[in-house]
């Protein structure tokens, strides 16, 4: 039933299974619900865009996918499906409208508190701090870490930090690591 699990393996060996929660929130920015009424119609339609993808590879990683219809447990009825775009979440809804507003809500909130999705935005964030204030070293890391660290960093001294060699620790990774510290 269309795109609902992944495939891992290496040459002749090759696994199926659907991919965890973790893999979900680290690898698509978006996801909606629907009712599994509307299964059978919306994994269709996955099917039409996913069709540039195929399984034949040898191996096939979360990362590789564009979207993923996804059901609870082996043999369950597809219930959300997430997207690694923005643009395939609007495409989705101008073929399906009745998921507009949930869409606009989602995004609203998570342009209020949840910054997880815009990596991209907080790197800029972290080196236009680091460009203007002096006491911060440049972040070294992946650009995740770097986002989060930022994060941490501009709180910490928005709260009052001001510990030179803490500001001056170019870890991302020792930023996260100590973030309870701060």
């Amino acid at each position: 039933m269309g795109r609902t699990a992944i495939t891992l393996g290496a040459r002749d060996r090759v696994v199926r299974r659907a991919p965890n929660s973790r893999e979900l929130h680290n690898n698509f920015a978006e996801h909606l619900t629907f009712d599994p009424v509307d299964a059978d119609s919306i994994v269709a339609w996955a099917d039409t865009v996913e069709s540039g993808s195929s399984d034949v590879y040898p191996l096939e990683r979360v990362e590789t996918m564009r979207l993923h219809v996804h059901s609870r447990g082996a043999g369950q009825t597809p219930d959300s499906i997430w997207f690694r775009l923005p643009v395939d979440a609007d495409a989705f809804v101008a073929a399906f409208p009745q998921f507009a507003e949930e869409l606009v809500e989602r995004r609203g909130r998570a342009t209020k508190g949840h910054r997880v999705w815009d990596v991209e935005s907080r790197v800029e964030e972290a080196r236009a701090d680091e460009q203007s204030d002096p006491r911060f070293s440049r972040l070294m890391g992946s650009d995740k870490q770097v986002a989060w660290a930022g994060d941490i960093r501009r709180e910490y001294a928005a709260r009052g930090g001001s510990n030179p060699e803490t500001l001056r620790m170019s870890s991302a990774k020792g930023w996260i690591d100590q973030r309870d510290s701060f």
